[in-house]
C-alpha cells in the first residue's frame, strides 16, 4: 500500500514493520489489527483494518504518526518497537 499524505510519501512496500497490535480475537465490530511501519527516513505511520466501530471502519487504512503518537500507541498495547509483545493483553 502506497499513500501520499500532506507530500511525503508512505510505503509498506519499502518500509519496516516494527511493532504489530492485532485484536482479531474481539467480538463483533470491534475487531482490528494495527501495524506499525517506519519508513526509510524514520517517518512513522499505522496501517490497519478493523470493524464498524474502530478508527478503520470495514476497511484498510493508512495515518502517520508522529513519535509521542508513536510512544502512546505502544504503551496501548503494551509493545516495543522491535517487536516485543503481540499486544494480545
Amino acid at each position: 500500500m502506497e499513500r501520499r499524505i500532506n507530500g511525503r510519501v508512505y510505503n509498506t512496500n519499502t518500509s519496516k514493520q516494527v511493532a504489530k497490535a492485532d485484536r482479531r480475537h474481539l467480538e463483533g465490530e470491534f475487531w482490528y489489527v494495527e501495524r506499525l511501519h517506519r519508513s526509510r527516513r524514520g517517518l512513522f505511520f499505522l496501517v490497519g483494518i478493523g470493524g464498524e466501530l474502530t478508527r478503520w471502519n470495514d476497511d484498510a487504512g493508512l495515518v502517520p504518526l508522529t513519535q509521542d503518537q508513536v510512544d502512546h500507541w505502544l504503551e496501548k498495547h503494551g509493545l516495543t518497537l522491535d517487536g516485543g509483545d503481540d499486544g494480545d493483553k
